[in-house]
């Protein structure tokens, strides 16, 4: 899914490509002299639509309430290839790197449950996904939301080590050690646990658990463990709505370090 700039659908190459940046400026901070949006061909059947976000920083705290298509779209936009990719896009304390390629694409216009104008992509030939985020960023997203959340309970985080271990093809063991500091005291909290990806590029998961070692390890773990047990069993989406209706399969973890997710698209 896309957020499209102004409240009058496009009617030209020219429009659809202004339209489409500006949206895509609202979501991602990109360099003003990046050229986002490439179009190949004439509205509304391109031979091609590249999207470049290299270089843009999404603030995952600021980003807006997911959207639902109503149903509602009739005009369509297609092109033969479709392109998206990032060489990195920045998330919070982490780069993930993207990229996307896809045959036949049609993608449709409709609004929003707010009104705002977005387009869809609906349907797809085949093409292929690939995304990858070094472990050492991982480990980074993961330490800024660990550092906030010690901080509200007068704690400090002083380091905190990941390990990944592959299971299957889409399974993941997660080994998290988190040491952390209260007052003169130190500890270290260790949570487990499983993440499974479907082909919707959603993470579930599962088998979270929870230890203290030391008295300040001990007493984290204490508030911790209702929060752990809050998301455990729960899915969560790793990729924006832009690739709703692209159908992937063949989705598989190809790498643990850095983590690497490969699929493809198509029926």
């Amino acid at each position: 899914m896309f957020y499209l700039a102004g409240t009058i659908e496009p009617t030209s190459a020219d429009d659809f490509t202004k339209a489409l940046e500006g949206g895509i400026r609202e979501v991602v901070t990109l360099p003003s002299d990046l050229k986002i949006v490439t179009l190949t061909g004439d509205y509304p059947a391109f031979e091609a639509i590249e999207i470049d976000l290299t270089g843009g920083r999404i603030n995952t705290a600021n980003r807006p309430e997911k959207p639902r298509g109503l149903g509602t779209g009739k005009n369509e936009v297609t092109a033969k290839i479709f392109q998206i990719f990032a060489h990195p896009l920045n998330v919070d304390a982490g780069r993930i790197s993207l990229d996307l390629s896809a045959r036949a694409v049609t993608l449709r216009y409709d609004l929003d449950p707010s009104g705002r104008q977005i387009i869809l992509p609906v349907s797809s030939e085949s093409g292929t996904l690939k995304m990858e985020i070094p472990l050492a960023d991982l480990e980074a997203l993961i330490l800024a939301r660990a550092t906030a959340a010690a901080a509200q309970q007068g704690a400090k985080i002083t380091a905190l080590e990941l390990k990944l271990i592959a299971r299957t093809e889409r399974s993941l063991a997660i080994d998290l050690r988190v040491h952390a500091k209260k007052m003169m005291m130190g500890g270290v909290v260790h949570i487990s646990g499983r993440v499974d990806l479907d082909d919707h590029l959603t993470a579930r998961l599962s088998e979270m658990n929870c230890e203290g070692e030391g008295v300040a390890g001990k007493i984290a773990a204490g508030f911790l463990t209702p929060k752990i047990r809050q998301v455990d069993g729960r899915s969560f989406p790793l990729a924006a709505e832009s690739l709703n209706g692209l159908h992937l399969h063949d989705l598989r973890v190809t790498s643990v370090d850095p983590v690497r997710i490969e699929g493809a698209f198509g029926a």
